[in-house]
């Protein structure tokens, strides 16, 4: 059996993954879906990186070739350095992960659960109390897990996930079927495992919990990255512009504008350089001066929207 990557040759250099013109297909020839096109990114190391997209974008594929789960149809993934697949049984005692949130058997209590795990991966048991402490389980740990909703659950799924203290965390979905308070902890576990300098991956199409969290955030659609970049980046790349009703037909190059009924205005997001060309336009000067047009800051869930096309629930409060 290989022996696992050692702390030494986890060095800082490099990133925690490097993902290299990925791209996966399912089905045959003649009816081939394509469910990663393309994908080129980084998560540097002691980064947290929020995976943003809606349903069916393509991010559970891409974490599951992360995970060896799925073989890509071409492309390369590299996690410190080391290739996966190839590599993963080195890798995997240094990766954590929750894909589902059903995970636990449930006829035992989290603790034996977890016991288990700690058996079969060669962990210490005096890891277990700090770990279901960590998720907020201590007090429920010798409750049987078929009694346990379905944030705690995904609490123990956590707990699984971080029990042998892995340097790269993989989150999908995460805080998916947890009430308000579950998600604040969620996010909570994850500030706090990027502040001990670890590396998160965390997929979610709520907005909301990655900018809480997350320094960096890859955004994809249709199997295709379509920005990524740290928060800033992106906020700082986008503004958004307003005209009220009452100016009037907008101008040519006003016409993009989009009809925003909930605001009673017409509003779009464009790139900053493509604002200040229109800045420039005297129809655009006149209505500003009027007091009937503004450029506005722009925020992550606006161009999530405006990259997607998407109609997510940004503001969603999952019920648990």
């Amino acid at each position: 059996m290989p022996l696992a990557v050692t702390k030494e040759e986890l060095s800082p250099a490099g990133p925690a993954a490097r993902i290299t013109d990925l791209r996966k297909d399912f089905g045959p020839p003649w009816r081939r879906r394509r469910a990663i096109d393309g994908l080129d990114f980084e998560i540097p190391r002691g980064s947290a990186v929020g995976l943003l997209g809606p349903n069916g974008a393509g991010k559970t594929t891409l974490i599951r070739c992360m995970l060896g789960l799925t073989r890509p149809s071409s492309g390369t993934i590299e996690l410190f350095g080391l290739s996966v697949p190839e590599a993963l049984d080195r890798l995997m005692p240094r990766v954590g992960a929750v894909l589902d949130a059903g995970w636990g058997f449930p006829r035992q209590s989290g603790r034996e659960n977890l016991r288990f795990l700690a058996r079969t991966g060669a962990v210490p048991e005096d890891l277990l109390s700090g770990a279901l402490e960590r998720v907020g389980l201590l007090d429920r740990a010798d409750d049987l897990v078929g009694s346990y909703s379905t944030g705690m659950r995904q609490r123990l799924a956590i707990a699984a996930a971080i029990v042998k203290e892995p340097d790269l965390l993989v989150l999908d979905e995460p805080t998916s079927g947890l009430d308000p308070h579950g998600r604040r902890d969620v996010r909570r576990l994850v500030a706090n495992f990027r502040a001990e300098g670890r590396t998160v991956l965390m997929s979610s199409h709520l907005v909301a919990d990655v900018e809480d969290v997350c320094d960096r955030v890859v955004i994809m659609d249709k199997a295709r990255c379509v920005a990524s970049g740290t928060v800033e980046e992106l906020i700082g790349a986008w503004v958004r512009l307003s005209v009220a009703n009452e100016a009037g037909s907008p101008a040519a190059e006003l016409s993009r504008l989009a009809y925003d009924e909930e605001r009673a205005c017409r509003s779009a997001l464009l790139r900053r350089e493509e604002a200040a060309v229109l800045q420039t336009a005297e129809e655009w000067k006149a209505l500003e001066k009027a007091g009937t047009a503004r450029i506005e800051a722009a925020t992550l869930e606006d161009i999530f929207l405006e990259l997607t096309g998407s109609a997510a629930t940004v503001h969603e409060t999952p019920q648990g």
